[in-house]
């Protein structure tokens, strides 16, 4: 009977403490996710930043080479495409649309 009594007041003194270890517990895993959390978009970011330089670099390379060539097309396309040759032509003493040494 006092065996009883001793345990039953042990454990009603030890209650609140282990009221907050559970709640503190609680706690630091709560801290842990959210730092995982944090730590996941830290890396998502940098991937992101990473795959965005590439792309950057790709883009800029294959403007870089379409360029010249799309402008060439465009240019002779429009209704004044003939102008820089017109223009040269003239320059050299010719006439536009017949060539100068023939």
């Amino acid at each position: 009977m006092a065996q009883r009594e001793i345990a039953r007041v042990y454990d009603a003194s030890l209650r609140p403490t282990r009221g907050g270890l559970e709640r503190a517990t609680r706690e630091v895993g709560d801290a842990a996710r959210s730092l995982e959390k944090m730590v996941g978009r830290a890396r998502t970011r940098h991937e992101q930043r990473a795959w965005m330089l590439r792309t950057a670099t790709f883009a800029a390379a294959a403007g870089l080479l379409a360029f010249p060539l799309l402008a060439f097309l465009l240019a002779r396309a429009l209704p004044f495409g003939d102008l820089p040759d017109s223009l040269a032509a003239s320059a050299l003493g010719g006439t536009a649309g017949r060539p100068v040494w023939g």
